[in-house]
């Protein structure tokens, strides 16, 4: 494993599973195992059937090896059945190109695609995250810088003194021609014996691996591989954020760039390959690991870019749009993220300047069959209420009105009967609905919390008067009695009170009650 084939100068500049002549023969994952598992491990691998983030390798790639390795040396071969002492004139083996592979992304130890497969390998054990996210972003770089080759066909063989080939740039017949032309240039060239062929040298042995290549056009950067990029991300950082927290994360420069171009992109919501929603997904869950973050995506304008999509998805909303829609992911992930980041003065104080984010909210909440996107937009309130200024602005927006609707939607038999309730899918929908009757009561009761009298450095006063508007409405539309109740202990309880039929000296409250509430707020 540790036996090196390139120059010197190079092993330098190079890993091991660089500069190791068996990452010639085998993929570099096998080379990878060897070096963290030991020769043992390596052979039960080698010569057994794998598929996993760590490992692909099975009997046909075992067999395709011997193959290759065969053919390299088959001119050498012949020559030991009559003489043994017989010395190869060495010609390094170009690396093997393994079709199960062509389409795999390969980064630190893993591969791409296995360890984003969340149905097979749900909670893959990762050994090193913050090494393996230092390489994953290293990759991004190389992967969007990428470009055309430089070299073509036709070059390669004019530098390999190849003339008049017409024929098929694979088989047995081409590889042979190939390793024949390079020993006679590669031995005119070589440095030992000619003093200034150093350069061309260089260029023989890249047109030798050029033409051995399985594919020979690089059109730039592989969409796929960047989403398998992002999805590795939103992997690491959901699974690792203890061993992450303490990072600030350094990939938001190409990230909001992603961003850029999705937003600016006229054809977004009609592509099938579409980066967005991977993008704000890893933006989501790179804040949530680290709120530190937030801070840095504001410094970054990331916060007004996700913005200016948020406003682009909301706007095209319907009710016939459902969960696996690029619109309704985009618009969760980025309201969660600036819930998350409501943490921060800095980024509250830019929340404020964005006039129509909090009529966003309550446009989402309108579309309760979007369970997932109403629960993020809910939990969004909850964070926005921390803040006195922003707590006004999804009072004015009519959020409440939306948030008491859920709430009606409560069964509060199917808690008390829960253990003995089959699952099915009915049962399953109003469990849904529970939840989101829950989170939507504690919403209330943190726009109900006095957040005025507690906020520092307050310095539009005329909103401690504005405030008595959101006490009144509840007061209102939920009766003193139920108002006067609000706090988070209470949830389950008031939720079971305002879903029941009830009349007594302090409350009256029954189907007619509710029906005539909802009405009213469906009518505004």
């Amino acid at each position: 494993m540790k036996q090196s084939f390139k120059s010197d100068d190079q092993n330098q500049q190079q890993t091991v599973l660089q500069r190791s002549i068996l990452s010639q023969m085998i993929p570099e994952a096998m080379v990878c195992y060897l070096e963290n598992y030991g020769p043992e491990e390596f052979s039960k691998v080698f010569l057994g059937e794998f598929d996993t983030p760590e490992v692909i390798w099975n009997y046909e790639m075992r067999r395709f090896m011997i193959e290759k390795i065969s053919a390299h040396i088959v001119d050498f071969s012949p020559r030991l059945y009559s003489n043994v002492r017989a010395i190869y004139q060495y010609c390094p083996i170009p690396p093997i190109s393994y079709q199960q592979l062509e389409n795999e992304l390969f980064c630190n130890i893993y591969y791409l695609k296995n360890l984003c497969d969340t149905k097979r390998f749900n909670d893959w054990k990762i050994k090193d995250p913050v090494t393996f996210l230092r390489d994953i972003l290293e990759m991004w770089k190389m992967e969007i810088g990428k470009k055309p080759n430089s070299m073509q066909i036709e070059d390669a063989f004019e530098i390999l003194g190849i003339k008049d080939y017409n024929g098929p740039l694979k088989g047995h017949e081409f590889e042979s021609m190939i390793r024949k032309r390079y020993y006679t240039q590669a031995q005119r060239y070589h440095p030992d014996k000619n003093a200034d062929g150093r350069e061309m040298f260089e260029k023989v042995n890249e047109a030798y691996y050029f033409l051995f290549r399985a594919k020979h056009k690089s059109n730039g950067p592989d969409i796929q591989n960047i989403i398998l990029i992002l999805k590795t991300q939103s992997i690491l950082f959901s699974r690792y954020n203890v061993e992450l927290y303490q990072y600030k994360y350094a990939g938001y420069p190409m990230l909001l760039k992603t961003l850029e171009l999705e937003l600016n992109d006229q054809y977004l919501f009609s592509k099938t390959d579409s980066l967005l929603a991977h993008a704000c997904k890893t933006v989501y869950y790179t804040v949530k690991c680290s709120a530190l973050n937030a801070e840095e995506l504001r410094r970054e304008k990331g916060l007004k870019m996700l913005y200016d999509i948020l406003n682009r998805c909301v706007s095209v909303l319907s009710t016939s749009s459902t969960s696996k829609d690029l619109c309704t992911k985009v618009c969760k992930y980025i309201i969660s993220t600036f819930g998350v980041s409501a943490e921060f003065p800095a980024c509250r104080s830019f929340f404020y300047q964005m006039s129509s984010l909090a009529k966003n909210i309550f446009y989402i909440l309108n579309y309760k069959h979007l369970t997932k996107l109403s629960m993020a937009a809910i939990d969004c309130i909850i964070y926005f209420s921390n803040d006195p200024y922003l707590q006004m602005l999804l009072f004015k927006s009519g959020c409440l009105f939306s948030l008491i609707q859920f709430i009606f939607k409560y069964d509060y038999t199917l808690e008390e009967n829960a253990e003995s309730i089959g699952a099915n899918e009915k049962v399953s929908k109003q469990f849904i609905a529970n939840s989101l009757a829950k989170k939507s009561l504690s919403a209330c009761v943190a726009l109900f919390e006095n957040r005025f009298d507690c906020a520092q450095g307050l310095e539009d006063k005329s909103l401690l008067d504005d405030y008595s508007l959101i006490r009144q409405a509840l007061y209102s539309l939920l009766t003193p009695y139920i108002a006067n109740q609000l706090n988070i202990e209470a949830v389950p309880e008031l939720l079971k009170l305002i879903n029941s039929n009830i009349e007594n000296p302090y409350f009256i409250w029954n189907n007619a009650s509710r029906a005539e509430l909802l009405n009213y707020l469906q009518t505004q």
